[in-house]
């Protein structure tokens, strides 16, 4: 099984963040495209359509995105999918996961990724 549920091993380092001047306005999203698209088997979604992306993926997939703290629906930007994501997701406490709103990562879903959704949403620049 190893380290299914948790990773003790050095993860993703970017430089890219450094460009926020410190704030966590931008982050890496990590979501699996059966999860994102309700694909499954041999189901294929597009990917990044708006975004120049058009990227075909499919339910055994991995999508990581450098976007935006909040954007849950991984197209981003932070708008109403996305707190339409975190709100069902809340009242679910077994869920957690970047696309049930679990923006920092800490396996709960509470005020402080609500804060991250909501402090970002107006200071949101360009869809990333």
């Amino acid at each position: 099984m190893g380290n299914s549920v948790y990773w003790d091993r050095p993860g993703i380092i970017t430089s890219m963040s450094a460009a926020t001047g410190g704030n966590s306005l931008n982050t890496i999203g990590i979501a699996s495209a059966a999860d994102l698209f309700g694909i499954s088997g041999s189901q294929t979604a597009v990917w990044g359509q708006g975004a120049g992306l058009n990227v075909t993926v499919d339910a055994g997939d991995i999508l990581i995105k450098y976007t935006y703290g909040g954007d849950a629906t991984l197209d981003g930007v932070v708008k109403g999918d996305d707190y339409a994501q975190i709100d069902s997701a809340y009242p679910q406490t077994v869920l957690f996961g970047w696309l049930n709103g679990d923006f920092n990562y800490d396996g709960v879903i509470n005020g402080g990724d609500y804060s991250i959704m909501d402090s970002n949403f107006p200071q949101q620049g360009p869809d990333l």
